[in-house]
């Protein structure tokens, strides 16, 4: 048991850490350029580098911690190690929703539009929507982020 756990916990970090990382990458830089950007570069670039692409290794890595996060707790009931690792799964669990319920319908709306139907009004009412909800959901990442490296490190503590 103690090497699956081992196992799980250091999946379950890279996991969170690269989708958190993705997430705060995308904040930080994206978001905060674009504010500058015309509607059509802003547009293309959303397309670009926004939705698709991130989502081939964020949607997977989000999930993947989520699922290992569920699996330790399933495995090893230690207490409070145990609850903060519920905690970073609830938080994943948050990401998950604050995703399909706001930005994905965001991004396939603007994926929809091709090279000469962009909406410039549109997008200058969608943009700030899903900036807001991205920092929602980085939030959401981040906590879990340290809720499971606090659980790992207490857990390993109490080995």
């Amino acid at each position: 048991m103690h090497v699956a756990l081992l196992v799980l916990q250091s999946v379950n970090l890279l996991a969170v850490a690269m989708a958190a990382g993705g997430q705060v990458f995308c904040l930080m830089t994206l978001v905060a350029a674009r504010r500058t950007w015309a509607p059509a570069l802003g547009v293309k670039v959303h397309q670009d580098a926004m939705s698709a692409r991130p989502d081939v290794y964020m949607k997977p890595m989000a999930a993947l911690s989520l699922l290992t996060g569920l699996a330790i707790v399933l495995l090893e009931r230690d207490g409070l190690p145990t609850l903060l690792t519920l905690f970073g799964v609830l938080g994943q669990v948050a990401n998950a929703v604050i995703s399909s319920r706001y930005e994905w319908p965001i991004n396939r709306e603007i994926d929809s539009w091709g090279a000469t139907d962009i909406k410039p009004d549109r997008y200058l009412e969608l943009h700030p929507q899903w900036d807001q909800k991205h920092r929602w959901r980085t939030a959401a990442s981040m906590l879990s982020l340290v809720f499971f490296i606090l659980a790992t490190v207490l857990r390993q503590r109490m080995a």
